[in-house]
């Protein structure tokens, strides 16, 4: 054991108190999100702020749909411009994209947080959660469209132009 000259004490297997507690599996995920906050509250740089802010709320959202989706979304299920579907199974929800002449693709829809939802694996050349879709409700409450936003490769927040409509 190596010691310290002036007080014969050993420091190896002592440890070091950090200053985040966390478990070690989620040593690395805790890191990412101190990194992001520092990120977002120290950067002057917009599109470098919105493409943190993205990653950090992707990184707290689960796998699965929450609780009380069925009734949260249920006015989103159906068929909207460009071919494209939402669709409910008892899984959660699932987005089709349904082009002419080529087979439908499925893609797992993920909430992220209220009225705003993930596309797992849509435009994966970009990221893997790069493809989000926002609620839009009236002042009642009541679903009038979606908006698609995409996280760009080189972390720019573009919203597609049209708003999705059934």
């Amino acid at each position: 054991m190596v010691v310290a000259p002036n007080s014969q004490v050993g420091w190896e297997g002592t440890g070091v108190i950090p200053d985040s507690v966390v478990k070690s599996q989620l040593s690395l995920s805790k890191t990412r999100q101190i990194i992001f906050e520092d990120i977002i509250k120290n950067s002057k740089d917009s599109d470098l702020i919105a493409s943190v802010k993205w990653q950090l709320e992707d990184s707290k959202a689960g796998d699965k749909m929450n609780i009380g989706w069925e009734k949260r979304y249920a006015g989103i299920i159906g068929k909207y411009n460009n071919n494209r579907y939402i669709i409910a199974t008892k899984e959660g929800l699932i987005w089709r994209r349904a082009d002419a002449g080529k087979p439908s693709e499925d893609y797992k829809i993920r909430e992220v947080s209220k009225d705003m939802l993930t596309i797992k694996g849509y435009n994966a050349s970009y990221g893997e959660n790069s493809t989000r879709l926002y609620v839009i409700r009236d002042d009642k409450g009541k679903i009038t469209s979606l908006q698609q936003v995409i996280l760009l490769p080189n972390g720019v927040v573009y919203p597609v132009p049209t708003k999705l409509t059934k």
